[in-house]
């Protein structure tokens, strides 16, 4: 009797999970799965872009094809997303005279860098999110392009990609950025990216750094393919994701802003030390 009594409870608790999920995938979908507002968490990134995922999915004819996060973009293993190599005259702005264009390696612009100096000219590599890339201005109307028309005899190589954080700057400045041989590496900074750092999800799926006994750690690489977040998306926990959002709107202690600070700045200092490796 007291099992079938435990039994029956267990069904009950069962069966209202499975209601509040339902129920919460529902609202979260319908009133959630939008642009974010303002600073959200990761799950509300991961949310809008499943929801636009399977959106296109189920439009592939119509929009032809289905696309990762913007059409210049494609998916990184370290990174998350990087810029495409090679596109040419792409409109992203309903200004049809606005276009974007790449070289070979995926850099902003159509002029070709190696990887070797040109001797007598200095270089500056640029490390930013959307407002060093451009994204809503051609390649002649970035301040890369200007600065680069002011000194004719330094080469100036933008490494801007909309959406990064510090973190992604770091590893973009590790992994490309050293190779080219800078005489000046330039962070381009704006207090938002402070909030990037310290997500797992923004335009798409991304690495997230955390400090452990003071030295920078770094967590969810490889990033999961697109394939892998749908696939892993019929038994995520949508429970959850209501939980961290309210956590993230309610967080009196200050430790999200606390957390924000201490991994810029450690950030920071690694990209400091990465420079000076640089021979």
């Amino acid at each position: 009797m007291i099992r079938k009594k435990y039994f029956g409870l267990f069904l009950f608790f069962l069966f209202s999970l499975l209601v509040a999920e339902t129920t919460t995938r529902i609202i979260l979908f319908k009133y959630f799965g939008n642009n974010p507002a303002g600073y959200s968490c990761s799950s509300r990134w991961r949310l809008r872009w499943v929801k636009d995922y399977l959106y296109r999915i189920r439009n592939a004819k119509k929009l032809k094809g289905v696309t990762q996060v913007l059409a210049f973009d494609r998916y990184d293993r370290t990174k998350g997303w990087n810029l495409k190599p090679n596109i040419k005259n792409y409109v992203c702005t309903d200004r049809k005279n606005m276009l974007i264009n790449t070289n070979s390696k995926g850099l902003r612009g159509t002029k070709e860098y190696t990887y070797h100096r040109i001797p007598g000219k200095k270089r500056i590599v640029i490390l930013g999110d959307s407002f060093t890339l451009g994204e809503n201005n051609s390649d002649n109307g970035i301040y890369s392009y200007f600065l680069d028309k002011m000194m004719p005899d330094v080469e100036v190589l933008n490494l801007g990609v909309h959406g990064y954080g510090h973190g992604q700057m770091l590893l973009k400045l590790k992994d490309e950025g050293i190779r080219y041989n800078p005489d000046i590496v330039l962070l381009f900074f704006i207090s938002g990216d402070m909030h990037r750092n310290v997500l797992t999800f923004r335009d798409y799926a991304k690495p997230r750094y955390i400090l452990k006994n003071n030295k920078l750690v770094l967590k969810n690489v490889p990033v999961p393919t697109p394939k892998e977040i749908i696939d892993r998306d019929r038994t995520h926990i949508y429970l959850l994701d209501l939980l961290k959002m309210l956590y993230w709107n309610v967080n009196f202690s200050g430790s999200i802003k606390r957390e924000k600070l201490s991994l810029m700045e450690a950030i920071i200092r690694e990209m400091e030390n990465t420079c000076k490796k640089i021979k």
